[in-house]
């Protein structure tokens, strides 16, 4: 059977500092049948080693969409976040 997995990083909180809502400059996804991603023989937690990167300026919202899946999966979820200074 294949399956989808959907994972939406979405920013709702606002910056004491900036008065704005938080926004994302990178968001990393790693979704497989190991509990983490592997470099070579090796598991690895870095975020660009996840499968599923993508550059953004500032947004608020993003959605990711993995597609022909089956069985048990594992998903690590990181994002590079702005908005912590004036």
């Amino acid at each position: 059977m294949d399956g989808t997995f959907k994972a939406t990083y979405k920013m709702t909180e606002m910056s004491d500092y900036t008065g704005k809502t938080y926004t994302m400059s990178e968001t990393h996804l790693y979704v497989g049948h190991n509990p983490y991603p592997q470099k070579g023989p090796r598991y690895t937690v870095a975020p660009g080693q996840y499968g599923n990167k993508q550059d953004h300026n500032g947004i608020t919202e993003y959605t990711y969409e993995v597609n022909e899946l089956s069985g048990d999966v594992y998903f690590i979820a990181h994002a590079v976040v702005s908005g912590f200074n004036p």
